[in-house]
């Protein structure tokens, strides 16, 4: 066993010397762009042991422990019944035309998971960030579709497939999303997220409400935001988004100031000021049936069918990509079911 040993650490260390690597370098730690059946995120290598071949981390956001021998990766994921298997491919070795083929590090393998009476297996990948060892991305949470929890009244819908979220509210009733929120305000931080209107018959659904952050579609197809002291509180006449296409959304936060910046496909449109957590909007004028939790996110009509008729404020709204990047105290979003 002893010599097994010895054997096995330095078949690593030649290996990643091999590929440009040292055997210290492994746990700096390195930082990959992963994507498990689906649901992407980041999985950081932050220690690995040479000794014992241990080796942990995190892969969406949660924790998992394992082993690391030669290029072959076992691990398990914390709170869950997973257990994943992989290969670092080797550069030298990669046929031409392949992702690995000009150097770049990519682990390629299969997630195993009890499911009772059936036995589910998913595939999983990871690529290297830059190609090289770098620090992980502070603070990353991506909000998959399958984490959110949706909500009705009246006639209104909604959906989750396909890694959206989409509601319709253009009857009497409402339909809307909400997801715990971890996060608090201690920190500046990122919001993004891609939008997609169906209709140009829009009236005030809220595309991200956390309690300090607050963006909607005011009328028609106008994105606007909460703004303390304007008309409704609101800011408006920013944009407008085109029917049926995907838009990128991304609002810079900062807490300390009581401001936040709204971006729309890299432009700048405006800057919130003054607010205040938590938001009105957020809590009491939308009707949001929160139950006085003000530590959500929701987004989507949450007005139900006796509200000004039931269809005054309305939407036919998708989402998709929705993260938040830096904040305190985040936790537990990222889920892989």
């Amino acid at each position: 066993m002893k010599y097994l040993k010895t054997y096995l650490q330095i078949a690593t260390a030649l290996f990643l010397i091999s590929v440009g690597l040292s055997a210290q370098s492994l746990p700096v730690p390195s930082t990959w762009e992963t994507n498990v059946n689906g649901y992407t995120g980041l999985f950081v290598v932050q220690q690995f042991d040479q000794n014992t071949n241990a080796i942990s981390g995190t892969i969406l956001n949660t924790p998992f422990s394992g082993f690391m021998i030669d290029r072959h990766i076992q691990f398990y994921r914390a709170g869950t019944k997973q257990m994943y298997d992989g290969w670092v491919l080797d550069p030298n070795l990669g046929a031409h035309g392949q992702p690995y083929y000009d150097g770049t590090l990519v682990i390629s393998g299969l997630v195993s998971e009890g499911k009772g009476g059936i036995d589910g297996v998913y595939p999983w990948s990871a690529t290297i960030q830059g190609g090289s060892i770098i620090p992980p991305v502070a603070g990353v949470i991506n909000l998959n579709p399958d984490q959110w929890t949706g909500h009705k009244n009246g006639q209104g819908m909604y959906s989750q497939g396909n890694n959206e979220l989409c509601i319709e509210s253009m009857n009497p009733g409402g339909s809307w999303f909400s997801i715990k929120r971890t996060y608090g305000f201690d920190n500046d931080y990122t919001v993004e997220f891609d939008v997609k209107l169906n209709t140009a018959n829009n009236h005030f659904p809220i595309l991200y409400s956390d309690g300090f952050v607050f963006v909607d579609i005011d009328w028609g197809t106008d994105i606007g935001h909460a703004q303390p002291g304007a008309s409704y509180n609101l800011r408006n006449n920013l944009a407008n988004l085109e029917v049926g296409k995907w838009h990128g959304v991304k609002v810079m936060a900062y807490p300390s100031k009581g401001t936040f910046d709204l971006y729309l496909d890299g432009r700048k449109l405006s800057t919130a000021t003054g607010i205040v957590y938590p938001l009105p909007h957020h809590t009491n004028t939308t009707k949001a049936k929160l139950q006085g939790d003000s530590n959500v996110i929701w987004l989507g009509d949450a007005d139900d069918s006796s509200y000004l008729g039931g269809a005054y404020n309305r939407g036919n709204v998708c989402w998709r990509n929705i993260r938040v990047t830096g904040a305190s105290g985040m936790s537990g979003f990222s889920q892989y079911k």
